[in-house]
């Protein structure tokens, strides 16, 4: 083991907003900033990453934007956001070339237009994140929330401290993540809670073979699989669960846990109608529109990014939580390995906690970290995922790329093309706070509405 210690359907565009990759994506070595030598590609091994690959992410929307924000603790009101140049107003044949052939391969491949925003400013949403708020050169309102922490190491004597965020249209956003206790009032369930406490996955580092990552993508059946080494599916984890404690839990805990261990599988759902087995017309809907919230095995420590003579196939590994919180995870997974495979040279490490609710291989709460090292440039990106909030967050292909990107400036040295300082309001802008939205509502009345978690469910931010 090579390890070291850390813990103990959106529209189809025409035009690329990718011109100003010309100058990065020529096909030809070049060398850095930081003086490690880029291997760089053609433009399609970009453009290929606004693939909604395996049709697990949320569909990307018709515009985002990308911001880095830095806040200093002394001035906990005030936060600088940076912006780099994504121009999508000019065209290039060649990234046009790349979007008509990935268009061919899958019929739901979009690429958003890239927006630069201003008048950015900050406010505090129910789940306690910093969400931002922005206006593009329209008129349009946008807002984002934080997807990963990143800490940035220049050199010896610079560390600097960012949180990225990738925007959508204001009107896309119409749920907010809840937290909820995990157990109700009854002395009961507060001794079990303090006496049993939770169990925890967790390992050193993985070190990432670069070598060894493509040959491991192009693994495609697991042996054994993820049933055989827990001896269960997911899904019992969930309904075992709420049989086991659900006296003790909270009830839109319970109600969470059963409604993502009840839907079904899509290929599960295809291999019944084949066969002509009746299923129920809410059964299929369900299916359908609440896949993300479906119960699967999650591996801790990427599959893909272990090294071929090491077996990821273990319980320590795996955990149990739903779709969509396994493809949050991808974003940093697939960050390390495009930068395994596209920058050779780049020295990769990937750590992982599963904290579990109570004795069970139910995943509470997920911290990942995945670092890079880039000739004297370090990357520490950090995700902390709480597996069993209500109205979870679902990412998009097109938040993978913009993150991709801009650390891709980072190497490069090339600077942003603004700058703005802001401030972080007391209280959510006028403008997007209508009663119709629920991710901007106060706290108290969230957390009203998630002790209705059945009336609320199943949420969608489609």
């Amino acid at each position: 083991m090579r390890r070291s210690s850390f813990f103990n359907p959106a529209r189809n565009v025409s035009h690329s907003p990718f011109n100003f990759f010309q100058w990065n994506f020529s096909g030809i070595n070049t060398t850095s900033f930081y003086g490690v030598r880029l291997y760089t590609f053609p433009m399609m091994k970009l453009i290929g990453l606004f693939e909604n690959e395996y049709a697990r992410y949320a569909p990307n929307p018709r515009s985002t934007a990308y911001l880095l924000m830095q806040r200093n603790s002394n001035t906990p009101n005030v936060a600088t956001v940076s912006q780099y140049s994504f121009d999508s107003l000019v065209e290039n044949e060649e990234s046009d070339a790349c979007i008509e052939e990935m268009m061919k391969k899958n019929a739901f491949f979009s690429v958003p237009t890239i927006k630069q925003v201003f008048e950015v400013t900050g406010f505090e949403g129910v789940s306690g994140d910093i969400l931002l708020q922005a206006k593009t050169a329209e008129g349009k309102y946008m807002v984002g929330r934080p997807h990963c922490t990143m800490e940035v190491t220049f050199s010896a004597s610079d560390t600097q401290q960012y949180t990225y965020y990738s925007m959508m249209p204001s009107y896309k956003y119409k749920q907010a993540p809840i937290h909820l206790s995990r157990f109700n009032g009854t002395p009961g369930a507060q001794l079990l809670a303090r006496k049993m406490g939770g169990n925890v996955k967790a390992s050193d580092d993985l070190i990432v073979d670069n070598e060894d990552v493509s040959e491991r993508a192009g693994i495609k059946k697991r042996d054994p699989d993820q049933n055989e080494v827990m001896g269960s599916r997911a899904v019992d984890a969930y309904l075992q669960c709420v049989k086991k404690y659900g006296r003790y839990l909270n009830p839109p805990v319970t109600a969470l846990l059963k409604h993502s261990g009840r839907v079904m599988h899509l290929q599960t759902l295809a291999a019944k109608l084949r066969r002509l087995e009746h299923v129920s017309p809410e059964e299929i809907a369900c299916a359908h529109r609440d896949r993300l919230l479906r119960t699967e095995w999650l591996h801790r420590l990427a599959f893909v990014l272990h090294a071929m003579d090491e077996d990821p196939q273990h319980e320590e590994n795996l955990g149990a939580a739903r779709a969509c919180d396994n493809t949050r995870m991808m974003l940093l997974e697939r960050t390390l390995k495009w930068l395994a495979i596209n920058v050779p040279s780049s020295e990769n490490r990937l750590n992982g906690k599963f904290d579990l609710l109570l004795n069970t291989d139910v995943i509470d709460t997920i911290t990942l970290i995945a670092m890079c090292q880039v000739g004297q440039l370090q990357f520490k990106l950090t995700q902390k995922i709480d597996a069993l909030a209500l109205n979870p967050e679902q990412i998009h292909a097109s938040d993978l790329a913009g993150l991709i990107a801009i650390l891709n400036f980072m190497i490069q040295n090339v600077s942003p093309v603004s700058v703005q300082k802001i401030k972080i309001l007391p209280t959510v802008p006028a403008v997007i706070n209508h009663p119709t939205t629920r991710f901007f509502q106060a706290r108290s009345v969230a957390t009203a509405d998630a002790n209705k978690a059945i009336q609320l469910m199943p949420p969608t931010l489609f």
